[in-house]
């Protein structure tokens, strides 16, 4: 556990734009609230001091500390890693929407275009706001590479060997925000088609059909065999399937 220090004159500067920022967000900066940032500086003397514990001990964060945890890694003041974003479960979505409320309604009007409803809305702007604490930045300021090397290193701490699907919702809101954040110009690239786990998902899979089965393991389709063998092997058991047997001959 960290030991407990005296919040510095930088943290309390930092605690003061926390508690602003709550109130222009409509909220209260109740003393709890400001009691709980407070908190979390004595016991961490700086944000990058938090980013470089223990994962356990970062999981064990709760109530006041978490909030003002979760904000200053939405306004880009905090790192923390993908293991941490997959099992903490917080909501970076509603702070990051709160904080930046005219760049939400942007997201949210690109994602609409593009045929989302609110619940993809919701998910890939929470996935915005996970990837931007994962490089320490605002969500405005995510790039075309940090989507897809963070968006990877989301899935792969997501992915589970017991549940092969974990991770899909993820997945699926990474697709739509990088559609969604070229066109709310967010980004320069023009989307593509985005799957970089699904080797992880696919031998996840194989191995609960291995654990399954009573049998030897089943052996593994052979992904590397030519397009055109695997073509000529589908006519040659769909031309056996179909052939007509003729007389016998004597």
């Amino acid at each position: 556990m960290t030991t407990a220090v005296a919040a510095t004159s930088d943290a309390e500067s930092l605690i003061a734009v926390y508690a602003a920022d709550l109130e222009a967000g409509g909220l209260t900066a109740w003393r709890s609230t400001v009691g709980g940032a407070r908190a979390f500086c004595r016991r961490y003397r700086s944000p990058a001091a938090f980013s470089a514990a223990a994962l356990e001990e970062q999981l064990s964060l709760r109530g006041h500390l978490r909030s003002f945890a979760s904000w200053l890694m939405v306004t880009g003041q905090m790192t923390v890693s993908a293991e941490y974003l997959a099992r903490a479960d917080l909501r970076l979505g509603v702070s990051a929407a709160r904080q930046f409320p005219e760049l939400h309604a942007e997201v949210a009007a690109a994602a609409e275009m593009l045929g989302s409803n609110h619940i993809w809305i919701a998910s890939q702007w929470h996935v915005l706001a996970q990837l931007a604490a994962l490089y320490g930045v605002t969500p405005d300021q995510v790039t075309a590479e940090q989507a897809d090397v963070g968006g990877a290193a989301l899935l792969a701490a997501y992915a589970h060997p017991d549940h092969p699907k974990a991770g899909h919702k993820t997945r699926t809101a990474l697709v739509r925000l990088r559609a969604t954040m070229f066109h709310a110009g967010l980004i320069d690239v023009p989307p593509r088609l985005f799957k970089p786990n699904t080797g992880t998902v696919r031998a996840a899979e194989w191995a609960i059909v291995a654990l399954r089965s009573d049998g030897p393991p089943l052996p593994r389709p052979d992904r590397t065999e030519p397009a055109a063998v695997q073509r000529r092997r589908r006519g040659t058991v769909a031309s056996r399937a179909g052939r007509v047997p003729g007389p016998s001959r004597p």
